[in-house]
């Protein structure tokens, strides 16, 4: 009895061991550390997901970069010694949707989050506010959709308004999942990332479907998560898109959290619509230029109904 008590003391010291190893030496790519690391490892992991990850982390302009930063963290006391020079770094490697957020902004609640609203225009025409919705706890998210969806699960209208203007983006599946009745369930659009690998994005659930005209507005504050919601219904046979130019931040990101709580929003792939049209950091055009968006919408939609 002994000697089997031994034995399994001997292979759980064994199994612990490989555990502490594979967390020491992996648990970092998940955020997980079992020491605090030092700020040159601090910085180097940083660069090493920049390096795997990022759409432009390739070729001579990133070798020198990468070279250089390396160097310029070598001198670093503390963590926050690194971070100018991962800002510099993370737009090399994924342009300008990346950025490096910093941890005491990062640990900041300070949100833009607010709540959809609908209302009746003209009696027949559903306006529905789809406002900047950043990634706020699950109770936030579900609200966000339920507005949007109870409003569209109701029959007294014929038409739609979706109102993506000064929408700065965040969490794009609230949005997409408060919107999906009035888009399909198949392919929304697509990632493709540095090495062609494709990823598609499709409504998280089946939902019964409203087939009504929909007029979406866009405007030069329309970005990233926001102009992700407007690619889902360009092409469709029943949307018009009106206003301005988006803001131009039409790539998928990921996001990396460090030791210290600050964060990689990092770029990682551009966006296929489902045209077939690629975009990599390029504004979504208007199907109609107005600065008047909200008229025009409601006199497309009404000649529309005639």
């Amino acid at each position: 009895m002994k000697n089997v008590l031994k034995i399994l003391a001997v292979i759980g010291i064994v199994f612990l061991s490989l555990l502490c190893y594979g967390l020491y030496r992996y648990g970092p790519n998940f955020g997980v550390w079992i020491l605090p690391p030092s700020p040159q490892a601090y910085g180097k992991f940083a660069i090493s997901r920049m390096e795997k990850l990022g759409l432009y982390a390739q070729g001579e302009k990133w070798d020198r970069e990468e070279a250089k930063a390396i160097r310029q963290i070598k001198s670093a006391k503390t963590y926050k010694d690194t971070y100018d020079t991962l800002e510099k770094l993370v737009k090399v490697a994924g342009g300008k949707h990346s950025d490096f957020i910093f941890a005491n902004q990062a640990n900041e609640d300070v949100r833009e989050n607010q709540l959809p609203q609908t209302k009746l225009v003209d009696s027949n025409i559903l306006y529905l506010k789809v406002p900047t919705h950043t990634f706020g706890d699950s109770n936030n998210n579900r609200n966000y959709i339920k507005i949007l969806d109870s409003a569209l699960a109701k029959e007294n209208f014929k038409a739609v308004i979706v109102d993506l203007a000064d929408n700065h983006g965040g969490n794009t599946m609230p949005m997409l999942s408060g919107l999906s009745r009035l888009l399909p369930d198949d392919t929304l659009f697509t990632f493709e990332d540095r090495d062609g690998n494709k990823r598609t994005v499709d409504l998280p659930e089946k939902i019964e479907k409203i087939k009504v005209p929909v007029a979406l507005i866009i405007n030069d504050q329309t970005a990233s998560s926001a102009e992700m919601t407007a690619l889902a219904f360009q092409g469709l046979d029943n949307v018009k898109i009106f206003g301005k130019p988006s803001a131009g931040y039409t790539t998928c990101n990921t996001v990396v959290r460090l030791y210290d709580g600050a964060l990689l929003q990092l770029t990682t792939g551009r966006v296929i619509a489902r045209s077939g049209k690629v975009y990599e950091n390029q504004a979504i055009q208007p199907d109609v230029g107005t600065d008047d968006a909200l008229t025009q919408t409601q006199s497309w939609l009404t000649q529309t109904l005639k």
